[in-house]
């Protein structure tokens, strides 16, 4: 059962030492009943903080580490590999060598389309089921293509590529990843 009145109280402001720091007390003390429901508001600028919280979002530190090895490319499903092309439904595992990274940063190519389009779709090695997304399209047979590709990575620097529609080689050029 809620209250039927509401009590307000008008909170008085007193200087706890310095710029942006106030505290806030209230005129009178406030009854709270048992089996009642109170809604508690504070309006503060983010990075204040309120019992000990602090409030706000605060996004944590990323930083973009360039590759720096000899050979960027990192995956090629063209002979002499025996990979062969990505096929329509399957999703194959790729390591981008990013171990502790949360996202990795890569040309996606594909070569040798086939049919009168498809895609591929890169996506966490952490994901179990392709979520559904498209990270490059082609649109006819024999077509040579590249996009850039943000991505993020399992734990162990991992992705998988799902194809769509129609066979294509697929070739992943590593540019850095973020930490």
């Amino acid at each position: 059962m809620r209250p039927t009145t509401s009590q307000t109280n008008t909170p008085a402001l007193t200087n706890a030492g310095g710029y942006g720091k106030q505290t806030v007390s209230l005129a009178a003390p406030i009854t709270i009943v048992a089996t009642s429901t109170y809604s508690l508001r504070f309006y503060v600028s983010p990075g204040s903080t309120i019992f000990g919280v602090t409030i706000g979002y605060t996004p944590p530190v990323s930083s973009f580490v360039p590759f720096a090895g000899a050979n960027p490319r990192l995956y090629d499903s063209r002979p002499p590999s025996s990979d062969g092309k990505l096929e329509p439904g399957e999703d194959r595992l790729i390591s981008l060598g990013t171990v502790g990274a949360r996202s990795a940063l890569f040309n996606l190519t594909v070569t040798g389309t086939e049919g009168a389009g498809g895609y591929v779709g890169a996506y966490s090695a952490a994901i179990s089921s392709w979520p559904g997304n498209s990270s490059i399209n082609w649109f006819g047979a024999s077509q040579n293509l590249a996009n850039g590709v943000t991505c993020a990575v399992d734990g162990t620097g991992k992705i998988k590529l799902h194809g769509g529609e129609n066979n294509t080689h697929v070739i992943v050029d590593i540019i850095g990843s973020f930490v």
